[in-house]
């Protein structure tokens, strides 16, 4: 018997060749039996006990190559499945940790486009104060706010794609005629659904390729990108062509 295995099946129709042996000799098959399935290597003169033995014994062994299968399958799905839980962590990690590169670098950009003027003498907390109140450069705060709309297109670049969310960007992020001239068309509706947005944006898609056999597109310009550093760019390239 294999290591680790404590037991065998004995099956309801030897009970037949046990009533055909005498009471002698069918004790010593069953003990013949138990003596092989604990790696006893059992030996007997007897021919009868040999005999009866042989195809019990095929049996035995066919039960146990049959459990090793078994034994070998559970292993390998709990190597996989302890590998699955292995990446699905670190999948975890790499997302909390691009989280917060992307959170610090929003910071670092905002510092950076803030302008200060170098003959006041403006304290640290001055300086928060003035990166958490953007409203006071309108151009800037133009750049915050489509940022900002950048982000939450970030979590259905896998389902939509990069091709798909960029045209989609670049269409509500347009500076459209208002009173203002500093809001986009997203900021101009009632009610905003991003994801249900995005839905009617990938059903109209379908219909205009169905009809004109290309990829529909709009007017804008500008490509969205999936980064900090690219959104910020993308945005002062917009203000520099306004200017």
């Amino acid at each position: 018997m294999a290591q680790g295995k404590k037991s065998f099946v004995a099956y309801a129709d030897w009970k037949d060749i046990f009533d055909e042996l005498p009471d002698e000799d069918a004790g010593k098959l069953i003990k013949h039996i138990f003596k092989y399935v604990n790696d006893e290597n059992p030996e007997t003169d007897s021919v009868l006990i040999k005999a009866v033995f042989a195809n019990i014994k095929s049996t035995l062994k066919r039960d146990l190559d049959k459990w090793e299968k078994q034994l070998k399958q559970r292993s390998e799905a709990g190597k996989a499945s302890a590998e699955s839980r292995k990446n699905k962590s670190n999948e975890i990690n790499d997302r909390s940790t691009t989280v917060e590169i992307r959170q610090r670098n929003l910071t670092d950009n905002v510092n950076v486009n803030v302008s200060v003027n170098d003959n006041e003498n403006v304290s640290s907390d001055k300086k928060e104060e003035i990166v958490s109140e953007p409203k006071k450069n309108p151009a800037e705060d133009l750049k915050f706010r489509k940022l900002k709309f950048s982000n939450t297109l970030q979590p259905f670049l896998e389902t939509y794609g990069k091709d798909f969310l960029n045209e989609f960007y670049s269409y509500w992020t347009e500076t459209v005629n208002n009173k203002s001239k500093n809001r986009f068309r997203q900021e101009l509706e009632k009610t905003w659904d991003l994801e249900r947005r995005l839905k009617t944006w990938e059903r109209n898609n379908k219909k205009y390729e169905s009809t004109n056999g290309k990829q529909f597109t709009t007017s804008a310009k500008q490509p969205y990108k999936f980064t900090i550093d690219g959104a910020m760019q993308t945005l002062s390239s917009d203000a520099e062509r306004k200017l």
